[in-house]
C-alpha cells in the first residue's frame, strides 16, 4: 500500500504542475493534458486507497499506517474534487472562441477632403 501511496502521489504532484500551466496558458491544449494527468493520479489514488480499505477490513496496523490510510481516503476526495473544478472551467470558459484571438481591425473608406497618411509628395 505504501509503494501506491508514494507512486500516486508522485503523479499528483506531477499533475498539480501540469494545473498550474493551465492556469497560465488557459487553452483547451493546456485543459488536456492536465485533465488527463489528473485523472491518471485520481485513478492511482484510487488504486492506494482500495487498499487502504483492505487493510483497514483486516485490521492489527500500526498508527503510522492508520493515518496514511486516512489520508490516503481524504486525498481521493479532494482530487475528485480538482477533477471537477477543472472541468467546470471548461464549461463556464471561453474555449474554443474567437475571443482569445481577436485582432481589431478596420474597413473605413477614407472620407472626401481628407488626405492619405501614408503619402509624400
Amino acid at each position: 500500500m505504501v509503494i501506491f501511496a508514494l507512486i500516486s502521489a508522485e503523479v499528483g504532484a506531477g499533475s498539480c504542475l501540469s494545473g498550474l500551466h493551465h492556469l497560465r496558458f488557459w487553452t483547451a491544449e493546456s485543459l488536456a493534458s492536465s485533465a488527463s494527468s489528473a485523472m491518471t493520479a485520481w485513478g492511482l489514488t484510487l488504486l492506494a486507497m482500495g487498499l487502504a480499505c483492505k487493510e483497514i477490513h483486516i485490521g492489527d496496523r500500526n498508527s503510522k499506517l492508520i493515518t496514511l490510510e486516512s489520508f490516503l481516503i481524504i486525498l481521493s476526495g479532494t482530487q475528485l474534487f480538482y477533477i471537477l473544478v477543472i472541468h467546470g472551467g471548461y464549461f463556464g470558459g471561453n474555449y474554443g472562441s474567437y475571443q482569445d484571438t481577436y485582432v481589431a481591425t478596420t474597413t473605413a473608406e477614407p472620407q472626401k477632403g481628407s488626405t492619405p497618411v501614408g503619402s509624400s509628395v
